[in-house]
């Protein structure tokens, strides 16, 4: 006779644990997610995902503290119920972080580019034309964080343009035209 081991009641608990443990690594990761998605649209949804699941299990631990049978009930619900709490604390904090870094990046990206307009019109100046690349530039300080392996700067036929993907919305850019001297958004 083979062992078909604890009935379905007593597994119960084992079963909360663990999803305690996964939403648990879950906010932690999402949280983390602040420095590296710094307010992405991906880092808002995944937070948005966490903190509903954290929500729900904090309803969940509730209703067993309210409903709990057994002392070993009402500790089990008192962890699901301030696990869900502190990650849905978590997500908030981190989403308002994340849009707070967020900004700062755009920020740092629009000041580099600003920096360097002075470069590009001397160049100009010496060879008539716009530069090809950055590189043609005598010297290009360090590039931000949100401009590293993007191709934000581009010679146009009577000028130039400088584009700054925003992380926090889906497909727009922030554009800025030596035409026209100013920033602009596009979807």
């Amino acid at each position: 006779m083979t062992e078909m081991g604890p009935p379905p009641k007593a597994r119960r608990p084992e079963i909360l644990r663990a999803g305690l443990l996964i939403l648990g690594v879950w906010g932690i990761g999402v949280a983390a997610l602040t420095f590296g998605g710094r307010g992405s649209f991906l880092h808002a949804m995944l937070s948005g995902l966490a903190f509903m699941a954290s929500i729900l299990g904090a309803l969940v631990g509730v209703m067993m503290l309210i409903f709990a049978k057994s002392s070993a009930q009402q500790i089990l619900g008192w962890q699901l119920a301030g696990t869900s709490a502190f990650v849905a604390s978590l997500m908030a904090a981190s989403v308002s972080l994340g849009q707070q870094l967020s900004l700062r990046d755009v920020e740092e990206a629009k000041a580099y580019c600003e920096r360097l307009r002075p470069a590009i019109a001397a160049h100009r100046s010496r060879t008539g034309d716009y530069p090809e690349s950055l590189a043609d530039l005598p010297s290009n300080p360090p590039v931000p964080r949100l401009l590293v392996g993007t191709d934000f700067y581009r010679r146009t036929p009577d000028g130039y343009e400088f584009s700054i993907i925003l992380p926090q919305r889906i497909f727009a850019v922030l554009i800025y035209s030596s035409l026209q001297d100013r920033w602009h958004e596009s979807d």
